[in-house]
């Protein structure tokens, strides 16, 4: 069953394969390294970091991690407020609209 905290939806019940944390705020700004901090920029860092534990635990490459992320598995990333990425199925990430670990940084 979908819940909500602190008014988000909480796919947690619906998680598939490694919970990975990523980095608050100041981690984050550290990380990009001056680029800007928008969408894109923090889904390409929180996305390879998904990418690269999937990859540990499945003993594959990162470029087959996302294969099978996406391909294989039919999932999406899914960067959590509480600030964990995991993946989840596609259909579940669309149906239930959030706002996530990007719009919280941004």
């Amino acid at each position: 069953m979908m819940y909500k905290v602190d008014g988000e939806y909480c796919f947690e019940g619906l998680r598939v394969g490694p919970k990975v944390k990523i980095p608050s705020r100041p981690e984050l700004l550290a990380r990009l390294g001056g680029q800007p901090l928008n969408a894109q920029n923090i889904r390409a860092l929180t996305y390879s970091i998904l990418r690269e534990e999937l990859a540990r635990v499945a003993h594959c490459s990162t470029d087959e991690a996302a294969d099978i992320i996406g391909n294989q598995l039919d999932c999406a990333p899914h960067e959590d407020i509480s600030g964990y990425i995991f993946m989840v199925p596609n259909w579940a990430h669309k149906w239930f609209r959030h706002n996530g670990y990007v719009s919280r940084m941004i």
